[in-house]
C-alpha cells in the first residue's frame, strides 16, 4: 500500500490557514480526502454516504418534475452529485462562501468536481448563503426573488454547534421566516447536523414550517454496531 499524507494548496482564510489533505484512513487503506482548518477537520470523504443519503432522502420528500433546488455549502461535493442524480431534478444551485472551495472543485482537485461543472443543470455561486438566505432577493442574484422546491443546508455542524456566531440568527423564528419566502408552496427545507436530534430546534422549525421531522442517519462502526452520524430536519413550506 502506498502511504499518503500530503496537504496541497493552502490558503490564508478569515476562518485560519485552509488546506486540502489526501491521506490513508489507518483501519482500510483508502485515500481520504479531507478539507482542513489548520489541524481540524472540517469536510471528509468518509461521510459521503451520509451525504448521499441527505440528497435522496431530501428529494423523497419533494414531488413534481423539473425541480428547482439550492444547496447550502458545495464542500466535497456528495450532495450536489447526488441530488444531480435524480433525473427530476432541473436546476441545481450550490451556494459556497469559500472560493477555495469551488477553485478546487473547477481544477479537479476534488474528484467531483468535472461532473459537477460539465452537468448544464448545476451552477455554483460564491456567496453567504445566510446572507442571501436573509435577504429579499434570495439566493440567485441573477434571478431576484426566485423561488425553490427545496433547500438542503449542510453548513453548521448543528443548530447549536456553529462554524462561525454570524449564522446564529438563521436558526431563529425570524431566520427561518426569511428563508420561507425564498421556497415555492409546499417546497421543503432540509437542515443536516451532527448527532442526535435537537428538540427545542424542532419546536422553531414547527412555529415556520409544516410537517416538522427529524430523520437519524445511521451507519455501522468498525465493530458492527449501528451509529446516529447525522441528524436531517425536513420540514414543508406553508401554503402562504
Amino acid at each position: 500500500m502506498t502511504v499518503i499524507n500530503e496537504k496541497i494548496d493552502p490558503h490564508r482564510t478569515n476562518m485560519g490557514p485552509l488546506s486540502l489533505r489526501y491521506r490513508n484512513d489507518p483501519f482500510t487503506g483508502d485515500e481520504i480526502t479531507q478539507v482542513m482548518i489548520g489541524d481540524v477537520e472540517l469536510m471528509s470523504s468518509q461521510t459521503r454516504y451520509s451525504e448521499i443519503s441527505i440528497a435522496q432522502i431530501a428529494l423523497a420528500n419533494v414531488t413534481g418534475e423539473g425541480l428547482d433546488i439550492v444547496i447550502g455549502g458545495l464542500g466535497l461535493g456528495y450532495i450536489a452529485r447526488a441530488v444531480l442524480d435524480d433525473s427530476r431534478v432541473g436546476h441545481l444551485l450550490v451556494v459556497e462562501a469559500m472560493p477555495e472551495i469551488i477553485k478546487w472543485h473547477s481544477e479537479g482537485l476534488l474528484h467531483l468536481g468535472t461532473s459537477l461543472k460539465n452537468d448544464q443543470r448545476c451552477r455554483f455561486v460564491q456567496t453567504n448563503f445566510f446572507t442571501r438566505a436573509a435577504s429579499e432577493d434570495g439566493f440567485d442574484q441573477d434571478r431576484p426573488n426566485r423561488r425553490h422546491n427545496a433547500v438542503i443546508l449542510q453548513i453548521d455542524h448543528a443548530p447549536d454547534k456553529l462554524i462561525h456566531s454570524n449564522h446564529a440568527s438563521f436558526y431563529t423564528h425570524n431566520g427561518l421566516r426569511r428563508l420561507a419566502q425564498h421556497i415555492l408552496p409546499g417546497g421543503i427545507i432540509a437542515i443536516a447536523s451532527k448527532g442526535l436530534p435537537n428538540i427545542d430546534f424542532q419546536d422553531i422549525l414547527s412555529t415556520v414550517f409544516n410537517d416538522v421531522q427529524a430523520r437519524m442517519i445511521t451507519f455501522q462502526d468498525l465493530n458492527g454496531d449501528i451509529r446516529v452520524g447525522m441528524t436531517l430536519y425536513l420540514a414543508k413550506c406553508r401554503l402562504f
